[in-house]
């Protein structure tokens, strides 16, 4: 590795440091006291991992095993927002040079390729969303099968690492998210169709290598939670109630057909990468194949669900690769999707301007405040036995404690996907299975009949403008 290389890497890993600090308020030491509430939740469920708890037995939640496995090796590390911010330095370090290698596979001019990581992070400050989200966590994962792709369609040999790489990742992506895996796939349809005409007794080689490590990996999450008695609600919650849960329409309800616009004005680049990759086709330009393989994909993937910001960083690949190939190719001929792009970037620096507003506002010094008055009421004694109500997941992780019941975040939603879920939280209620109950009040709806139950059940022994602890009667 040259002294140049060496050196373009040390200034995109301090420049992602530095992005990290200043726009993953969740996690940021800059932002000790702020609590972003997906972050709260998975950091306290890395610390439950570590006490001995398991998912899909102890919590529920409709992200898969792996993540949260992630997140407790960032617990593992150091405990608290610490450890996440740790994960992620490791994410956007990797992230950045794995780009670094895919620009390097075009005719770019050093300034284009500078200009590209402006470009990565405009669009990370607009969708990072605080920050340790499952989607971050899987960002150099698919970038690495971006590259790997990129450099087999250019003409370098495709090393049999490539299969094995991406049956690790297509297990990693089922076992955290499959929304994730858009990148994932339009790579390994691409490697399939030059191998189908070029090689075709390397292509059935690398089918069973991919076949064998995923099954692997797949098997042995099968066999343990098979082993623990939880296979029925492991299946069930990584892909049954989290379909369920995707496809409901309850963002559009809780944030209106605005927000979706906007979404949609975001995806600009990856519609227009599609339509100039699909005038490629009968050129049979692998490169512009590519192209629109990867962004329809990235349209479809990032339409299955909710429009929240950080789900956009599954098109982040997406995007680069179209910037990189319209970029080697600029010429007149090509100034409508470059006018295109311009516009698309003219919205995501439109939200980065929100963030920069909102991080100073956003601080949680008051919040903290409230959580340490409310958390020195209850003895130390007793500071496993306090139920979370739905979104009280940010005084746990704020306090270091864990919840005492086993749906602590959604539990509104997973009433209404799961009525088994809804008796069980509400006989758990009127048996008054936890001492202490704490509930945030953020405008989150809570289950009529569930905060029916509190009130019968459960007298309130402290009450601010947004949030109550109750004590059992």
């Amino acid at each position: 590795m040259g002294n140049k290389k060496i050196f373009r890497y040390f200034v995109s890993s301090l420049s992602g440091i530095l992005f990290l600090l200043f726009y993953a308020r969740s996690t940021s030491p800059l932002f000790p006291y702020f609590h972003g509430y997906d972050s709260a939740f998975f950091i306290t469920m890395g610390r439950a991992l570590l006490a001995g708890k398991k998912m899909y037995i102890d919590y529920f939640d409709i992200k898969g095993p792996v993540f949260f496995l992630w997140e407790s090796f960032g617990q593992l590390i150091v405990s608290g927002r610490w450890g996440a911010f740790i994960l992620e330095i490791i994410c956007i370090i990797t992230s950045l040079i794995i780009l670094d290698q895919i620009a390097c596979c075009f005719d770019l001019t050093k300034n284009k390729r500078i200009l590209g990581y402006v470009l990565f992070f405009c669009i990370y400050a607009g969708c990072l969303w605080g920050g340790n989200t499952v989607e971050e966590f899987c960002l150099p994962l698919s970038l690495g099968c971006l590259l790997f792709c990129i450099r087999y369609i250019k003409g370098k040999n495709l090393k049999q690492t490539c299969f094995v790489y991406y049956g690790i990742v297509a297990a990693i992506f089922l076992f955290s998210k499959a929304t994730v895996a858009g990148t994932l796939l339009s790579c390994a349809c691409m490697i399939t169709i030059v191998l189908l005409k070029n090689d075709p007794a390397k292509l059935k080689k690398g089918i069973l290598i991919f076949v064998a490590t995923f099954g692997v990996i797949v098997l042995t999450f099968l066999i343990y939670y098979k082993y623990l008695g939880a296979l029925d609600d492991f299946l069930k919650w990584n892909f049954k109630l989290a379909f369920i849960r995707g496809s409901d329409g309850s963002y559009e309800r809780i944030y209106g057909v605005q927000r979706r616009i906007n979404w949609e004005i975001s995806l600009i680049p990856c519609y227009a990468g599609m339509m100039y990759g699909f005038r490629t086709i009968k050129r049979k330009d692998y490169t512009g194949i590519l192209l629109f393989m990867i962004n329809s994909l990235a349209i479809i993937v990032t339409h299955v669900g909710s429009a929240y910001e950080y789900y956009l960083i599954s098109a982040i690949p997406a995007i680069m690769y179209t910037f990189f190939v319209l970029y080697e190719r600029f010429n007149y001929k090509r100034i409508i999707p470059i006018l295109l792009f311009i516009l698309f970037l003219g919205g995501f620096l439109r939200s980065t301007v929100t963030e920069v507003k909102t991080l100073r506002a956003k601080s949680g010094i008051e919040m903290h405040s409230k959580y340490q008055e409310f958390l020195e009421g209850i003895p130390e004694e007793e500071r496993d036995e306090i139920c979370c109500v739905n979104p009280g997941i940010r005084f746990f992780a704020d306090g270091g404690i864990l919840p005492a019941n086993r749906y602590p975040i959604n539990e509104s939603y997973f009433c209404v996907l799961e009525q088994s879920v809804k008796a069980e939280i509400i006989d758990d209620c009127i048996q008054k299975k936890y001492t202490w109950l704490f509930m945030e009040l953020d405008g989150m709806a809570i289950d009529e009949d569930y905060e029916q139950a509190i009130k019968d059940n459960y007298q309130s022994v402290g009450y601010t403008d947004d949030m109550i602890l109750w004590h059992r009667k």
